[in-house]
């Protein structure tokens, strides 16, 4: 995982600095581990309410399609 954080600051004479921070974190070497922890419930969700938004589906579909994505997310996570 990379996180990185910027800070925009001015000195005393008025100039204009950015400082930057990177990190890069090890979360581990087993590729499907992290998979296993997350929340699939909480991302279909997510998923769904964007895709609602960027595509103006109307409310009534929005159950089903919720229920849809969080049955695929579980399949893909338990393989």
């Amino acid at each position: 995982m990379y996180v990185q954080s910027a800070l925009l600051y001015s000195t005393a004479d008025g100039e204009r600095r950015i400082r930057v921070h990177n990190a890069a974190i090890p979360l581990t070497n087993i590729h499907h581990l992290p998979f296993e922890f997350m929340d699939t419930s909480a991302l279909a969700l997510y998923w769904a309410r964007s895709a609602i938004a960027r595509s103006q589906i109307n409310a009534g579909n929005f159950a089903s399609l919720q229920s849809q994505i969080v049955l695929q997310l579980q399949n893909i996570c338990r393989a």
